[in-house]
């Protein structure tokens, strides 16, 4: 329920911590229009008469005409021999991936391949030391849970989240549970390349392809050949590049820049964004079919705020990188729980190490937690600060403190105009939708959350 008027706001983005992608036929033309039949990993056998799954009345489909069927890298649409041919607009095929919304004819009939998301009922698993994985809050171990259910899939995942919750290492986690643990898992940082440079680093160049190129190189692509393929920030990929990115992760081949020889490449891609993939769809800024072929299977992983029993044991996991020895103070532990944390486990991590090496060896207490290169800009009359910290990337440390800012300034209009979210929306110079997607990504989930 999504009420702009009322007094309760029930995020309507709330889903399941994995959403699995399902596939489905349906006839949009032809004698047997509207029928439509779910496709399983084990394929679908289209023909006149059983056993085929989904049959079809029309005269000229052939006993055995075609089946839809997953691949190593996505669906594929085989021809059986029909004597009729199995078409995709103009063109006879004997095989061909298939694209979520594309349409393909047999006989005279028409038939559209469907995909939709569903929610994986997930039983919350423990953390272990071998994953890699600090896990107490129950959110979190159903991210456990989700990691142990597909990593030993070829299913492409989509790892979404805000910055520094630790998309990177439940991407690493995935690889090390799968069948290609012994290949490469190779990083892509799609956000930190120039634009010139991206189909280089993906695709890899040939010497003399472009001005600095003195010598050849392979491509991530190739790199990450038999293993796993990580593009992290994959929503900063330039609009450009995403149908060759595309065409890659369809064909299983890439061509160095600067060369004509094709080289096939066997990888399994993780993606990882902080982004709402799916509104930059709706804008178009970023590509309906790549975000369906990459998103077989996606996995939020919760902002530390919503999950502050992951606080502490994170907390004493990043100390102990310093310091087998490092301990808290109770004080100490009551002022980590206590704080926000807008820049997630990343923001923490910086911040512990830190203090365990002020401490010096003695039992680390609030005075350590807030190092002098922590600078605050205070609210209004004393009232809640910012934090930016150096630590990290200057884009990092910019986002984390606009997401610090965005809560604290909606808690102060909420607080101003009580649940009249029309008066909040026209103070703030918004659409009330748009305060809806701000509430949301300030992890309320109502209006009443932010006194909570």
């Amino acid at each position: 329920m999504d009420r702009t008027e009322g007094l309760t706001l029930q995020d309507p983005g709330a889903r399941s911590t994995a959403l699995v992608r399902r596939v489905r036929l349906r006839v949009v033309a032809g004698p047997d229009e509207g029928t439509s039949v779910e496709v399983p990993d084990t394929g679908v056998l289209i023909g006149s008469r059983a056993p085929a799954e989904l049959v079809l009345s029309d005269s000229n489909a052939s006993r055995r005409h075609a089946e839809v069927r997953r691949g190593p890298n996505g669906w594929v649409l085989t021809d059986l021999g029909s004597t009729n041919g199995t078409w995709i607009e103009d063109l006879r095929i004997e095989a061909a991936y298939l694209r979520e919304g594309g349409l393909f004819r047999v006989g005279h009939t028409t038939i559209a391949f469907e995909g939709r998301e569903e929610g994986v009922r997930l039983r919350p698993a423990p953390s272990d030391a071998a994953l890699g994985v600090v896990a107490a809050s129950p959110a979190m171990c159903e991210v456990v849970a989700a990691v142990r259910q597909f990593a030993p899939t070829d299913l492409s995942v989509v790892l979404e989240g805000e910055t520094g919750v630790g998309k990177e290492v439940l991407a690493r986690a995935l690889h090390r549970l799968s069948h290609r643990s012994a290949k490469p898992c190779v990083v892509v940082d799609c956000g930190a390349l120039h634009e010139d440079l991206t189909e280089s680093e993906l695709f890899g160049h040939e010497r003399g392809a472009f001005t600095g190129a003195v010598e050849a190189r392979a491509g991530a692509f190739e790199e990450a050949d038999g293993g796993t393929l990580f593009l992290d920030e994959i929503g900063e990929l330039p609009l450009s590049l995403q149908p060759k990115l595309l065409r890659a992760l369809e064909a299983r081949e890439v061509r160095r820049l600067g060369s004509n020889r094709i080289r096939s490449v066997d990888v399994r891609v993780i993606a990882a964004t902080n982004r709402d993939l799916p509104a930059e769809v709706a804008a178009r800024t970023f590509r309906a079919d790549l975000f369906f072929r990459l998103s077989e299977v996606r996995v939020r992983i919760p902002p530390l705020r919503e999950r502050p029993d992951d606080i502490v044991p994170l907390a004493q996991a990043f100390v102990g990188e310093v310091s087998a020895e490092a301990r808290f103070t109770p004080e100490a532990l009551e002022v980590l729980g206590r704080r926000s944390w807008p820049g997630n486990a990343r923001e923490l991590g910086n911040v512990v190490r830190r203090a365990a090496v002020a401490a010096r060896g003695a039992p680390i207490g609030p005075e350590h937690l807030a190092p002098a290169d922590l600078v605050s800009l205070p609210g209004k009359g004393g009232g809640p600060t910012l934090s930016v910290d150096v630590d990290l990337p200057i884009v990092e440390a910019r986002e984390a403190v606009l997401a610090a800012f965005n809560r604290l300034y909606l808690q102060a209009l909420l607080a101003r105009f009580g649940d009249d979210l029309a008066s909040v929306a026209k103070h703030a110079g918004v659409h009330p939708n748009s305060v809806h997607r701000l509430l949301r990504n300030a992890g309320f989930k109502s209006l009443r959350a932010v006194d909570e």
